[in-house]
């Protein structure tokens, strides 16, 4: 019996409990990744206008200007940095050359235009004008806006130009004409149809002693516009003398109707026609 319970507590001794299980740990949830923040674009730095407001429009300007030939493009250019610069075109008159027509790009260029002409003596078509205008809006310095003008035949380059600029280039670019006693029709027969479709804003002027390009000729073309147009008379101007007028106004005009300049819309709508220099016409 002794040896019985003996080999019981033997048995016993040598059988090792059967170990519970440990439990599973919990599963901690996975961290969501914090979305990165979403770059903000940098802004394009603002290219300011080399022409600058407050300035005399009855002078030339600061800047000083270079001349020189591109082909047959005259060019007369400020010399300006960190700025960029509207453009201006003249169209010669019937036989004349830009150089006849100096007190206009000397006035517009120093004034902080990039101021150009196509040089040719029949420049009512346009198309020597849009080649000019076409170099001068492909360089990095100037802004998409224009001021076309023109004398004589080069009024209807003007016009010409205003309608080829408005067809290519679209609602991209900002187009604001001058005629100076415009000889409407001249190597551009289409022009009847062409001057309605003009957006942008233009400007007439006729001398008072303009005896080659008289009002009625200036009215017949006039009365085709339907955009935003003014016409002022140049008091005592001959055909041959309206450059003083046209670059005091041309400067005043395109600096109102392209870049917006209070002092420029004061003095083209309140200061000229109430002067003893102008006198605006109804149309």
């Amino acid at each position: 019996m002794k040896l019985f319970f003996l080999c019981l507590l033997a048995l016993s001794c040598g059988t090792e409990p059967t170990p519970k299980p440990r439990p599973m740990p919990i599963p901690r949830p996975i961290p969501k990744p914090k979305p990165k923040p979403t770059p903000k674009p940098t802004p394009e730095p603002v290219v300011e206008s080399c022409v600058l407001e407050g300035a005399d429009l009855m002078r030339d300007g600061g800047y000083q200007v270079r001349q020189r030939k591109v082909g047959k493009i005259s060019v007369y250019e400020p010399v300006v940095s960190g700025c960029k610069m509207p453009v201006y075109h003249h169209g010669n008159g019937t036989g004349a050359f830009t150089g006849f027509y100096r007190t206009q790009m000397k006035r517009m260029s120093s004034h902080g235009y990039l101021a150009v002409s196509y040089e040719t003596t029949q420049s009512g078509s346009g198309k020597g004008a849009l080649e000019a205008t076409d170099w001068a809006l492909a360089r990095n310095d100037t802004l998409p806006l224009v001021v076309s003008a023109g004398h004589s035949q080069g009024g209807q380059c003007a016009a010409s130009l205003h309608f080829l600029l408005e067809q290519k280039y679209g609602d991209s670019i900002k187009v604001a004409s001058v005629g100076e006693q415009p000889a409407f029709g001249m190597s551009r027969y289409s022009y009847a149809r062409e001057i309605p479709q003009l957006k942008g804003a233009t400007f007439l002027i006729h001398g008072t002693r303009d005896t080659t390009v008289p009002a009625s000729w200036v009215r017949r073309g006039a009365r085709l516009y339907k955009n935003d147009v003014t016409w002022y008379a140049a008091e005592g101007a001959t055909h041959m003398n309206v450059q003083p007028f046209a670059a005091t106004g041309g400067l005043a005009f395109g600096n109102c109707k392209l870049l917006e300049h209070k002092d420029a819309c004061e003095f083209f709508e309140v200061v000229m026609p109430n002067s003893r220099e102008w006198t605006k016409v109804r149309l």
